[in-house]
């Protein structure tokens, strides 16, 4: 403490402090940097430097994985992650820079003589980037909707998400960033702006309300994964295989070969049975009433050897029989057995029936069935097939009198063809007339062997209206009646 005289009525003193940048902060990790560096401070800075890597490893980004993406396969999230980040340092770390750079402009002499040149640009870089601030999550926020929605949609269901929906969520994306931009960079007030935002949205939504019902619902089933392409499925009355998934409906190949286009909105609130999903193993039953007079130990198994000796009926899990115990008049018992095929749930149930009748039938174990009287009235199969019958039935006759019919039916003359078997040839100047009693007749070109009419029982052919060029072929086990005489 120093004194300057007697007379002073207050002392003096000198202090001295030493003022540090902490080291948990961007200018202390810079200075940490600088000191260890020879030559003293001001080496380097960090803004700048982070500014310049991230700028070139978004250059790298856009040049070697945008026009080499076969380099990287399985990677567009990573790549994806990974250019959010750098984006996220140029803007934090640019601003530093940027603002040093101008700071350090504004204190030097030509900044002395030109400050409000310098407040001007410091102003338009700050709206500038407080600008991209918005619109760059805005870019990354749809780039986001791409990335983990669309494109895992489109690879599960096999279809592209429609356009309108792309564009309906990047407008609403893009106007809210317009909002924020307005309303705090430049201080606008967006109240206004922002109801007719809304009445656009809702004129869109109300537009296109089935639409984007059906695409949400999609979405959901996609996310839920009750079921697949592939699958064979019951969605509410509707049972088949899944064919096509896309956003606004699902298509189900049907057992009759007919395709249905059930909307999502429907799909979403119906009651789904997934015939092959978790397992594909399918449980069928065969529900059999048996004589009371056999243990149940035989037929249990007899039923079980009828179903292994089945093919394509699965050993795991293995066939299992109840025993419901006694019905009216018989032994009750179902048979439970698996199929992993669900198309061929009809061909193996029918086979499987099939070995267990052949099977209770060598073991000599009767089937219970109920016992009903049919009556019958007595008619003359010789009537019946006889050929005057056959002229009195058929169309083709019905202007010939009844005593022709007599005289043309004593010409009849019955013949039975096979499978393949050629009835009429091709060139054939065979005047007969044919009639059809039992089975199936194919007409024939000769030179391509394309079929073009089928004939059966109770039609009739002859030369007169078959081209010369076509061959009459049984298409089943066939017998007609000819007539040699074509005059009625």
């Amino acid at each position: 403490m120093y004194f300057l005289s007697l007379e002073s009525r207050f002392s003096q003193f000198t202090a001295q402090y030493s003022i540090k940048p902490t080291l948990w902060s961007i200018r202390g990790i810079e200075s940490w940097i600088n000191t260890q560096l020879p030559g003293g401070e001001n080496k380097i800075e960090i803004p700048a430097m982070v500014f310049f890597l991230s700028l070139f490893m978004m250059i790298f980004i856009f040049t070697i994985y945008g026009h080499k993406k076969e380099l990287f396969p399985n990677s567009s999230t990573y790549w994806w992650v990974l250019q959010l980040l750098i984006i996220f340092l140029i803007l934090l770390f640019g601003e530093f820079a940027l603002s040093q750079t101008i700071s350090d402009v504004k204190y030097s002499e030509w900044g002395n003589n030109h400050v409000d040149t310098i407040d001007s640009l410091m102003q338009y870089m700050n709206k500038t980037i407080a600008v991209l601030w918005w619109i760059i999550p805005a870019y990354y926020i749809t780039s986001a909707f791409e990335q983990f929605l669309w494109k895992p949609i489109k690879r599960q269901t096999g279809a592209e998400v429609p356009n309108v929906l792309r564009m309906f969520v990047t407008i609403i994306v893009y106007m809210l960033a317009i909002m924020g931009i307005m309303a705090f960079v430049f201080e606008v007030t967006v109240t206004s702006l922002a109801a007719t935002s809304g009445l656009l949205a809702v004129m869109f939504a109300i537009a296109s309300k089935v639409d984007i019902s059906n695409i949400i619902a999609g979405l959901g089933i996609s996310f839920s994964k009750v079921f697949k392409l592939g699958d064979w499925v019951k969605i509410g009355d509707v049972e088949g295989k899944v064919v096509e998934m896309t956003p606004r409906s699902t298509k189900v190949l049907t057992f009759d070969s007919s395709i249905i286009n059930i909307p999502n909105t429907t799909v979403s609130s119906a009651i789904i049975e997934n015939y092959t999903h978790p397992h594909k193993a399918y449980r069928l039953m065969i529900h059999l009433e048996i004589v009371p007079i056999y243990r149940f130990e035989q037929v249990e198994k007899v039923l079980l050897d009828a179903v292994a000796s089945t093919p394509n009926i699965l050993d795991t899990p293995s066939p299992v029989v109840i025993f419901k115990g006694q019905g009216d008049s018989a032994q009750i018992f179902e048979i439970f057995f698996f199929i992993d095929d669900f198309s061929k749930k009809a061909l193996l149930w029918e086979a499987t029936w099939r070995r267990i009748w052949r099977h209770l039938e060598q073991a000599n174990i009767a089937l219970a069935t109920p016992q009903r009287e049919v009556f019958l009235p007595k008619a003359s199969t010789q009537e019946i097939a006889s050929p005057l019958t056959v002229l009195n039935n058929y169309a083709y006759f019905d202007d010939v009198s009844q005593e022709r019919k007599e005289e043309l039916s004593k010409k009849l003359i019955e013949k039975s063809y096979h499978v393949g078997e050629t009835i009429l040839e091709s060139n054939s100047l065979d005047q007969s007339l044919f009639i059809i009693t039992e089975g199936v007749v194919s007409f024939k070109d000769e030179i391509n062997g394309k079929e073009f009419k089928r004939l059966g029982v109770a039609e009739v052919f002859s030369r007169d209206n078959v081209a010369i060029d076509i061959d009459v072929i049984a298409k089943t086990d066939t017998k007609v009646f000819v007539l040699k005489e074509r005059e009625k």
